[in-house]
């Protein structure tokens, strides 16, 4: 997966998630707010570090919202770092699902190419 690639997912799910609202209830505003968070958070971080594979961008972050959610374990922040820690591991899941299925897409492509089969047999 490149870095814009994975920019480029994250910022689609900002664009296509809901904005927090203030009514909604409180559990389902705050894992809004803090995944959309999240998000930005990520995005930073890839664009800090381009030379980076953005899967393990994502994992040092992931890492960090853990130990910090351990921290602060049983307080509001120790919430907002679980709640972003959960999310940066769902998207790091999603990436690796896609980067695998690329992967395996290209290698059932190449097998259904009679030319490159022909040429890899001795």
């Amino acid at each position: 997966m490149t870095n814009d690639t994975a920019v480029q997912a994250l910022l689609d799910y900002l664009r296509e998630s809901d904005e927090p609202e203030i009514f909604w209830p409180r559990h389902h505003f705050e894992e809004s707010c803090f995944s959309r968070w999240a998000a930005w958070e990520m995005i930073e971080a890839i664009l800090d570090h381009p030379f980076d594979d953005p899967e393990d961008v994502i994992e040092e972050f992931t890492m960090k919202m853990v130990i910090f959610s351990s921290i602060a374990d049983g307080t509001d922040e120790g919430r907002i770092f679980s709640i972003a820690a959960d999310f940066a591991d769902e998207c790091l899941t999603l990436f690796r699902e896609e980067n695998s299925n690329d992967k395996t897409n290209h290698h059932r492509s190449v097998e259904k190419r009679p030319e490159v089969n022909e040429k890899a047999q001795p």
